[in-house]
């Protein structure tokens, strides 16, 4: 994933804990590079996270 992706909070997997942001688009504003890949997004509410990779998915495709 890359700044600029479209994503969505990824619930696969999750076994207690769902987020607010559950099925809001937002979009990736930061790669913060480690390990992890976490990234920094805004929701749409205007609130920021910072989210590892694996909680989000992504949304749009790489046709450009």
């Amino acid at each position: 994933m890359k700044i600029g992706d479209l994503v969505i909070y990824n619930t696969e997997g999750l076994s207690h804990g769902v987020p607010n942001n559950l099925g809001v688009i937002t979009k990736i504003t930061k790669v913060i590079p480690g390990t992890a890949q976490f990234h920094r997004v805004n929701w749409l509410n205007g609130q920021i996270s910072v989210l590892e990779e694996r909680y989000l998915k992504k949304v749009n495709d790489d046709k450009d």
